[in-house]
């Protein structure tokens, strides 16, 4: 949906604060709020980085009282192919 670290971080933060608060709410509430990401990552390709949140995201992710679950997978060289 959002290619790049950076659009993760742009969606999070698209959020806004009104749905971080009632995000917040639910959690009070005892509702889990949890922003979940997964990642391949490339050996063979040199722009391939880690994961990468704005302040801004993570400010988000405070307001909203949400835990933020990352998967992480390192292809086999050649497994991005095709």
């Amino acid at each position: 949906m959002h290619p790049g670290t950076e659009g993760l971080s742009q969606a999070v933060e698209g959020l806004g604060d009104e749905v971080a608060t009632r995000v917040a709410t639910l959690v009070e509430l005892g509702c889990e709020a949890v922003v979940t990401a997964v990642q391949e990552l490339d050996p063979a390709d040199s722009v391939t980085t880690g994961l990468h949140l704005s302040s801004g995201a993570l400010r988000w992710l405070a307001l909203a009282r949400a835990e933020l679950d990352i998967d992480q997978y390192v292809l086999e060289l050649g497994e991005g192919e095709g």
